[in-house]
């Protein structure tokens, strides 16, 4: 997981960096999509292995809840369950950190 996690979050960073401003305007309610205008992702290098990072984290936490989710249906311990639910949470959490969701 700590493999895939880092090709997906190279592959993310990459895609961040060569991108360029989708159509042009202005502020306001102009063109540049929905919002009126785009922000460029940060060219600093610190904000790629804040990508990469994050997509590990996020690739861990998901096997994780897999695993956890697969022992409660086998097992249906309740420490199990609360696994599942604490670790939820905390992909909720990661997910809606993700550096390219934050404005």
């Amino acid at each position: 997981m700590l493999i895939v996690g880092f090709i997906l979050g190279e592959l993310i960073s990459f895609g961040t960096m060569t991108q360029g401003p989708n159509g042009g305007g202005g502020g306001g309610s102009g063109g540049g999509g929905p919002f009126g205008y785009f922000h460029p992702f940060p060219s600093d290098p610190l904000f790629g292995y804040h990508i990469v990072f994050t997509t590990i984290e996020t690739a861990l936490l998901v096997s994780l809840v897999i695993i956890y989710t697969r022992m409660y249906v086998v097992t249906k311990a309740n420490f199990a369950l609360g696994l599942v639910v604490v670790l939820g949470a905390l992909l909720l959490q990661g997910l809606l950190s993700y550096p390219i969701l934050d404005d």
